[in-house]
């Protein structure tokens, strides 16, 4: 599917893109997904430290 853009004459035509395609769909989960890894990530450094913490002791 393409739309003439411009002078009659030019007929430059641009690509458009159905946002309810499959590619459009797939590429939405993409971004959802690497916005949940954003949050989980500070979430996992903060676990691993405190298990170090809880783990870690003086030597005997």
């Amino acid at each position: 599917m393409y739309r003439v853009v411009g002078h009659p004459t030019e007929q430059l035509q641009l690509p458009t893109v159905d946002p309810e395609s499959h590619a459009a769909k797939m590429e939405k989960n993409h971004f959802n997904s690497a916005e949940t890894a954003v949050h989980i990530i500070p979430l996992m450094l903060l676990l691993c430290a405190v298990i170090l913490w809880v783990f870690s002791g003086p030597a005997r």
